[in-house]
């Protein structure tokens, strides 16, 4: 049986895979701002890079969006990811162990990032040909996810700060 997964469990994945930042509230809202208008870029890109049947960039543009998602939501905790080997690995990670703590009507898209990420991979790395099936499901699972953190990391960040005595 699957454990359920705990907000304990989201602060020691940041613990263990994120770095803590000095900034106030404002300066990591307007970064989260940044990293959200980034992937709304991405999002756009990957939409035309389909409607051209440039699909090996689409799903890459698709992983960027996910990719900002996880950063955005390290800030909102007062962290970044930490650099080097695994950096979209723990980005993805962290969108799937979010959603399951607070966010779970999007953990059943959330617990397939992973699965993007790594079909990425083979396309990127390994020359696969992403197919219009893949392709529909990856646009599915970030479509899904595009009106949630529109705000959600910037929403979470503020209740993270409102609490008396709470680290972010």
């Amino acid at each position: 049986m699957r454990q359920r997964i705990t907000e304990a469990d989201l602060r020691r994945f940041l613990d263990d895979r994120c770095v803590p930042l000095d900034a106030d509230v404002l300066e990591l809202r307007e970064r989260i701002q940044a990293l959200l208008a980034s992937g709304d870029e991405a999002h756009r890109a990957a939409r035309l890079l389909v409607k051209h049947g440039i699909h090996g960039q689409a799903i890459g543009s698709l992983e960027e969006v996910i990719m900002r998602f996880g950063e955005a939501i390290a800030l909102a905790f007062g962290r970044r990811i930490a650099e080097g080997e695994g950096y979209h690995w723990k980005a993805a990670e962290l969108v799937r162990i979010y959603c399951a703590v607070f966010r779970p009507d999007l953990s059943r898209q959330a617990a397939q990032v992973q699965r993007l990420r790594e079909r990425r991979n083979k396309v990127k790395y390994l020359g696969e040909i992403v197919g219009p099936t893949d392709l529909a499901v990856f646009s599915k699972v970030v479509d899904d996810f595009i009106p949630a953190f529109r705000t959600e990391p910037i929403d979470r960040l503020l209740r993270n700060h409102e609490r008396p005595g709470s680290r972010p």
